[in-house]
């Protein structure tokens, strides 16, 4: 009996050490694996008062669209600076005609797309517009600009003038004058408006039909 036992002695101790060689390699593997996986991201947390509170991110404001405007603020009201090259590149001019009577050469050209996402002007504010660019024809004449809002479409009638009621004097300004056909030139006019702008706004150009004057289109440059 005694021999017996002695016999499975050895044996017993064998496997002991193999489960202990096993366990052992277990638990460096389960180790490497814990080491190896990334690390949760907490929420950041402060702690104020001694209590705890979460801190949320918030989120970066997207950038305004860009509205083709710059705008300017000043004790004496707001002041609105459009450069037509940034919203048109060519300025038709055509014929105007009023009971078979030819009249002037004129275009009217939008500038709501400037004031996107914006308030209009209104009363008591200031509207500067400038053009830098050439003409396919030469304009031997003044061109005058006049400042047009609350209507729609390529007429002038189905606007109001927004700088006076019936002062023609003041609702239109020199623009620029005497110009030379493919010559580079700059214009520019400023306005202040006596009533709101409401829905449109529009600049209005015209310069004399004479012998000497003719349609033309104005190509923008910088």
């Amino acid at each position: 009996m005694v021999s017996m036992k002695n016999k499975f002695l050895p044996f017993i101790y064998i496997c002991l050490l193999v489960f202990m060689a096993v366990s052992c390699a277990s638990k460096s593997q389960t180790a490497e694996n814990q080491a190896e996986a990334p690390a949760s991201q907490p929420h950041q947390l402060t702690l104020i008062d001694d209590e705890t509170v979460e801190v949320v991110e918030e989120e970066t404001p997207s950038a305004p669209a860009h509205t083709f405007v710059t705008v300017i603020e000043n004790e004496e009201g707001t002041s609105y600076l459009i450069n037509l090259a940034d919203i048109i590149q060519r300025i038709t001019f055509s014929k105007l005609s009023a009971d078979d009577y030819d009249l002037n050469y004129q275009a009217v050209v939008p500038l709501s797309l400037s004031f996107w996402g914006r308030e209009l002007p209104k009363t008591g504010d200031t509207v500067v517009v400038s053009f830098t660019g050439t003409s396919g024809k030469s304009i031997p004449a003044p061109v005058y600009a006049g400042l047009l809002g609350n209507g729609f479409g390529t007429q002038m009638e189905f606007w109001d003038n927004l700088v006076s009621f019936d002062d023609d004097e003041e609702n239109y300004v020199l623009f620029t004058k005497d110009i030379k056909a493919g010559q580079l030139f700059t214009a520019t006019a400023t306005f202040r408006l006596y009533e709101d702008c409401q829905n449109n706004i529009a600049l209005h150009l015209v310069y004399p039909l004479k012998e000497t004057t003719e349609a033309c289109v104005w190509e923008a440059g910088r």
